[in-house]
Order: structure tokens, then C-alpha cells, then sequence
């Protein structure tokens, strides 16, 4: 089991390496990604407090116990269907306002 984590793991990690060099418009520009990386700078401009609360917020789900999510999911299927759309729709609001306002094109588009 821990051979198959290991093996697992390199290949997310040449994956994820390689799609740095794949993104980046020249050599110089994927090894400052790198340096980037490994300055553990805590301030970046793409990750405003909005999406850093999110990312806590998902990182804090994890220490839930599944009983609070069975419990949430129960509390939402008694509500009547008009609540259930305002609560659809005020987490569609939430996702637009963490999404990139820049349109990204479709990363084979490019060739």
C-alpha cells in the first residue's frame, strides 16, 4: 500500500510540474513559478481574503464528523422548496464572487 501512495504521488508531482512548463510562455517564467513556490511568500494577488476565508472553510470541513453533514443534509431537505432555492442560489452567488473575473481560454485552444 504505502509503495502504490509513493508511486501515486510522483505521478501527481510530474504531472503537476510539467503543467507548470506547459503554462508558463518561456522557460525563465515556469522556473520563477518555482522560486515563487519556494519562497512561501503568504501574500498573493490572485487569492483575495474572500477566497483565502473559502479555503479555510473547506480545509475546516474535513475535521467535521459525517454525522454533522448528514445532519446538514437532513435540515436542507426538510426545507420547503422556495428556501432551498434561496439557499441554491445565495451558494451560486458565493462561487461567482470566488471565480476569476478573467475569462481563461481552453488550454489546447492555444495551439
Amino acid at each position: 500500500a504505502a509503495a502504490r501512495v509513493g508511486a501515486t504521488s510522483l505521478v501527481f508531482v510530474y504531472v503537476v510540474v510539467a503543467w507548470v512548463f506547459f503554462r508558463a510562455t518561456s522557460f525563465d517564467n515556469a522556473l520563477a513559478v518555482f522560486r515563487s513556490l519556494g519562497a512561501f511568500e503568504l501574500d498573493h494577488a490572485n487569492v483575495t481574503p474572500l477566497v483565502q476565508l473559502a479555503l479555510v472553510a473547506a480545509a475546516a470541513g474535513h475535521l467535521f464528523p459525517d454525522r454533522t453533514f448528514a445532519w446538514l443534509r437532513g435540515r436542507f431537505i426538510a426545507l420547503s422548496a422556495l428556501q432551498q432555492g434561496l439557499a441554491l442560489a445565495a451558494s451560486a452567488l458565493v462561487l461567482r464572487e470566488l471565480s476569476d473575473p478573467r475569462i481563461v481560454p481552453f488550454i489546447y485552444f492555444q495551439f
